[in-house]
């Protein structure tokens, strides 16, 4: 069974009204309770979308960011609403608080063209904005719309009322937009769009940004998707940088409909059944901001797993590592390998290693090696939960350097919540032998949801507590994991 990869970094922001266009039974959908009943009820189709960074303990980073929007649409007309946000802090010193709100409503002319009526407020405090209020005719035209793909473009002037750098202003300015859309398959496709403004009487004094990315369906009501933004002012704020990007792995929530995923069931039986040899399992979760606030997140790792009728070896490898504003906020890596043997139905033999390294921790490396035994408490294709324990013997560079006989015990479970999502739990503790107060443990609960027979999304609350921790660093550390796993 597969040691669950621990890394430091929860990067999810969730965006995604595509969701709301691909059908699927309302028998397989994931129930989740639907806070938009009354809009729903009036015919606006809602997405939820949130997110965020968070790790506490040696190094403190934490980053919500969520949005809303609403979509309603009749024979000629289209109306949006939206609101979005985020903030954020490392080891208490605040770097990222905006908040954005925004309506459109569109009107259909003849054949391509329509007209479009745009308005939006902006609070960005990093770049020193307090509040950019714009609204904008517009019109616009559709290059061309198919079950494939679409191109549509808009142009019209925009007034905007402005507070920067403690200065105010109010200007004419004209707005340009191009979107894109691209269905590869019901459950995939990507995404691009551009915005420029630049004011009519200071062409120096203008806007732009760029968004393009990937989506992937999960259920009737979830998609995932990577995506890339760029924001650019070219006549920023005082001490502040014209440009804001990042780069983001995310999850969205729609009340609407898409396309069918695979199932956790059938992903695990895909492994099961490739035979005798290694199967292999990737693990990525990335995020990345620069510009006004600067943000480095990812988390990669890779497992392997094979399997005969009585025996089972694995072995992996991950990594987290994390900078704020040119700060290391995470930098760990960790490895094992683990051989068991079946004695009966119930009871296995076996030996594990392994290898954790934990700068921000004051951990140089920690090895542990030993033989151990196992006993499954349950073990029923809905339910798996099994113990093992152990003799091991452990070197670590923490500061100080030691060697220790040790013990060990672990507890793994793993429940299937539905066809496609599966509940994981774990527990590990090592004790040195000779001084029980010496010991660290760690535990992590986390659920697992399909994509595709061979893409799961993951998402993990990991604890990591050192007794004995290197002097001037905590005991415990808290993080919330999520990242995409696909077999090969």
């Amino acid at each position: 069974m597969l040691r669950n990869i621990h890394s430091q970094i929860l990067s999810f922001c969730l965006l995604g009204f595509s969701a709301l266009h691909f059908p699927l039974a309302a028998d397989d959908a994931i129930k989740v309770p639907n806070p938009f009943g009354l809009l729903q009820d009036r015919g606006w189709k809602s997405t939820l979308d949130f997110g965020g960074i968070y790790r506490e303990g040696n190094s403190d980073v934490f980053n919500l960011r969520g949005s809303w929007e609403a979509v309603k649409e009749d024979e000629v007309n289209t109306w949006l609403l939206g609101l979005e946000g985020a903030y954020g802090k490392a080891n208490g010193v605040l770097d990222t608080r905006w908040a954005r709100s925004y309506g459109k409503w569109n009107r259909d002319l003849s054949g391509s063209w329509y007209t479009s009526l745009y308005g939006e407020l902006l609070h960005d405090e990093p770049a020193d904005l307090d509040y950019r209020a714009s609204v904008a005719p517009l019109l616009g035209y559709v290059v061309w719309e198919n079950e494939q793909s679409s191109l549509e473009l808009e142009a019209g002037p925009t007034y905007v009322i402005e507070q920067q750098g403690g200065i105010s202003d109010r200007y004419l300015a004209l707005r340009f937009t191009e979107t894109f859309e691209y269905y590869f398959n019901e459950r995939m496709k990507v995404w691009q769009s551009l915005e420029f403004s630049p004011q009519i009487d200071d062409l120096n004094n203008f806007q732009f940004i760029g968004e393009a990315g990937i989506e992937t369906v999960l259920s009737d009501q979830w998609s995932v998707k990577t995506y890339f933004q760029t924001r650019y002012d070219n006549d920023p704020a005082a001490g502040r940088e014209s440009n804001d990007s990042g780069a983001y792995l995310a999850l969205s929530y729609g009340v609407g409909k898409m396309g069918e995923a695979g199932s956790a069931a059938a992903a695990s039986a895909a492994l099961k059944e490739a035979g005798d040899g290694w199967n292999w399992v990737g693990v990525l979760g990335a995020s990345y901001l620069s510009g006004n606030s600067d943000t480095t997140l990812i988390t990669s790792g890779i497992q392997a797993l094979k399997t005969d009728n009585d025996r089972e070896s694995g072995l992996g490898f991950s990594l987290g590592y994390s900078e704020v504003t040119s700060v290391t906020t995470a930098n760990r890596y960790d490895a094992y390998a683990f051989h068991n043997r079946d004695l009966n139905q119930r009871w296995h033999f076996g030996a594990r290693a392994n290898y954790q390294k934990h700068q921000i921790a004051g951990l140089d490396y920690r090895i542990d090696f030993g033989p151990h035994i196992g006993y499954r408490l349950v073990d029923t294709e809905e339910t798996k939960l099994r113990i093992e324990g152990g003799l091991s013997y452990t070197l670590e560079d923490q500061i100080v350097r030691g060697e220790f006989a040790s013990l060990r015990f672990g507890q793994f479970l793993t429940h299937k919540l539905t066809d496609r999502t599966d509940l994981v739990q774990s527990m590990e503790y090592l004790s040195a032998v000779d001084d029980f107060s010496n010991w660290n443990g760690s535990a992590s609960l986390g659920v697992v949801s399909a994509m595709t027979d061979r893409i799961k999304w993951s998402n993990e609350i990991v604890y990591d507590f050192d007794n004995v921790p290197a002097t001037g660093f905590q005991k415990a550390d808290l993080s919330i994991v999520s990242g995409i796993k696909w077999s090969f």
